[in-house]
């Protein structure tokens, strides 16, 4: 299982589209479903498809989160070690932190490892799971250091705090690792030969190797087979360089050529006292972008709303004037709402349609229980309108509210509308196009 080599600047573009995809892609989605459900609710007052839009941007959300595990185990497991320790930096986040710290140990960081999961282990803000993944980070190094003594009491340590879970699954998915350390650090011959009789293939190719590690140790180690031990090493060493038990495996190999054993001249590592448990640098300048694009998104979402909530709820007012316009004629096509304003307020909130066989224009209010109400103005016959020798006059109206005098008037072309015109409204009709134009606006005395 050896990789293909990628340069640091290559690793680094990688890292980033993870972070992209698993950082900013779930806010911009969430903001893109946001917007259209306020779309769609106020301008089409389809609840159902706006609750149908929201469950489909849910699931986009979720749906990196989701495969964010697979993603992460799959560049672990297939041997991609370099990579995933660039992606689990440059995705910053406090559950992904136990991530980027298997990463650091895997990698021979033993020092950096042991110093975070000690620090962790003291904090009472994590949980029990994650108590367990700190455990897990302390017995791997020590095992691989060779220091049994500390790997005893790590397992020890597994046994308090597992003495009260309830979570069965989560139990009975822990225990059987630190079972076979322990197993390994008391060399105990009969559970060691039980353990390794079980180990094989796995799911995933890296804990494959690692099993052929993990039993050529403990026939190096509890059996004295050096020779068995060596074919076990020879089969761990498939796996990455990158992988720190890789490594050793080679060195134990080189050691049992003169006869030594590889584990006896390795340095004892203690936690450092006062140790602060945090990532690097980088690794918190992403968690500080994360934050960054979540407020940036949270600001986009505030600003749509109020820019657009006004221009929906107009075009609410047009759909729901339609749907009373319809219930009480056959047709309403081509529905124009409009506002005349005067003296910096609304003098009338218009519209103009066709109804039947008619261009109708009118004014529509709403009253003080949020209900709208229309009034109809004056029409003009659709035969009329074709009817080139038909005299199309302005016409005055008293606006809904009577606080206003307006005059309109019908148009066949564009250029006869006069310049000092409020407003223009169009209508197609058999292929041609006419004009409304609101000319005056006068208040009444």
């Amino acid at each position: 299982m050896k990789t293909t080599e990628r340069s640091d600047r290559k690793i680094k573009t990688i890292a980033r589209l993870y972070a992209v995809f698993f950082n900013v892609l779930p806010p911009l989605i969430g903001c893109i479903t946001v917007v259209l459900c306020i779309t769609v609710s106020f301008v089409f007052l389809e609840r159902l498809f706006a609750y149908l839009i929201l469950c489909i941007g849910m699931i986009c959300m979720l749906l990196p989160k989701l495969l964010e595990g697979f993603l992460m185990m799959d560049l672990y497991a297939n041997g991609d070690l370099k990579l995933y320790r660039a992606v689990t930096r440059t995705t910053g986040s406090n559950h992904r932190f136990s991530q980027y710290l298997i990463g650091e140990c895997s990698a021979g960081e033993y020092q950096y490892a042991i110093n975070v999961a000690t620090a962790c282990l003291k904090q009472k803000k994590w949980s029990r799971k994650r108590r367990y993944v700190w455990l897990n980070v302390l017995a791997y190094c020590y095992f691989e250091l060779g220091d049994d003594q500390k790997l005893l009491l790590v397992c020890d340590a597994f046994d308090r705090i597992s003495k009260d879970e309830r979570n069965a699954a989560l139990l009975q998915k822990s225990r059987p690792i630190f079972e076979r350390y322990r197993a390994y650090a008391q060399r105990d011959a009969v559970r060691c030969r039980m353990i390794i009789d079980r180990l094989g293939n796995t799911k995933y190719p890296i804990d494959t190797y690692y099993n052929d590690f993990y039993r050529a140790r403990v026939l190096q180690y509890v059996f004295g087979d050096t020779e068995a031990a060596r074919q076990q090493y020879a089969k761990a060493t498939g796996a990455a360089d990158e992988y720190s038990f890789v490594r050793l495996a080679k060195q134990e190999m080189q050691a049992m050529e003169q006869g030594e054993r590889y584990t006896d001249s390795m340095p004892e590592v203690l936690p450092d006292e006062g140790f602060v448990p945090r990532a690097g640098r980088e690794y918190t300048m992403v968690q500080s972008c994360i934050l960054g694009s979540y407020t940036i998104v949270m600001i986009i979402i505030v600003l749509c709303s109020v820019m657009l909530i006004p221009k929906l709820m107009d075009m609410r007012t047009e759909s729901n004037l339609k749907k009373l316009l319809e219930q009480d004629y056959i047709s309403v096509q081509q529905l124009d709402c409009f506002n005349i304003d005067a003296n910096d307020e609304v003098a009338d909130s218009m519209f103009v349609c066709v109804i039947d066989e008619s261009v109708v224009v009118g004014s529509e209010y709403i009253t003080n229980h949020k209900q709208i109400v229309y009034q109809l103005k004056y029409s003009v016959r659709v035969s009329d309108l074709q009817n080139p020798n038909y005299r199309l006059s302005p016409i005055r109206h008293i606006c809904g509210l009577e606080d206003y005098e307006i005059t309109s008037a019908f148009y066949r072309s564009y250029e006869e509308i006069p310049e000092h015109a409020l407003y223009v409204a169009s209508i197609e009709i058999d292929g041609a196009t006419y004009y409304l134009a609101v000319l005056d606006c006068v208040k009444l005395p």
